[in-house]
């Protein structure tokens, strides 16, 4: 037998195939991030959602648990403060503002990150307990809708 007739065996992947294989794997890891992303802001807005809650109930549950008379010395060292988490670096700010019978304390959560909406928690305490679903004179108004 001759040599030119003996058939040739290929060797490896050609040019148009790796090609091929990059473009394909450029697509899925394309469409990959798209997901990541998506994950991603939402597991930092669950993280925002936890900081927000913590720091708003903790300070509620203490303006809520001070008696009505002590609510005067909170609003002398009412004011902003800064707090920084793993995740979410935010401001509290609480304010007292006395009526005649009512007391208000606002509670407001704002976050640095500008893609976090801030939120609002108010506590309105009166002199003498306002029935059975108020036994200690406070209510509660909260202006969270969502992330």
């Amino acid at each position: 037998m001759s040599e030119s007739l003996r058939v040739r065996t290929r060797v490896g992947a050609g040019l148009v195939e790796v090609l091929i294989a990059v473009v394909l794997f450029g697509l899925i890891a394309t469409a990959n991030l798209a997901v990541l992303r998506q994950l991603t802001l939402r597991l930092l807005s669950v993280a925002a959602g936890a900081a927000r809650y913590g720091t708003q109930s903790e300070a509620a549950n203490y303006v809520a648990s001070v008696p009505y008379d002590s609510l005067v010395a909170i609003a002398t060292r009412a004011g902003c403060r800064t707090l920084s988490t793993e995740t979410t670096r935010s401001m509290v700010c609480v304010s007292v503002v006395s009526g005649s019978t009512t007391r208000t304390v606002t509670v407001r959560w704002i976050p640095t990150d500008t893609r976090i909406a801030p939120d609002t928690v108010v506590l309105t305490r009166s002199t003498a307990p306002s029935g059975k679903l108020r036994p200690y004179g406070t209510t509660w108004s909260n202006s969270f809708t969502g992330y």
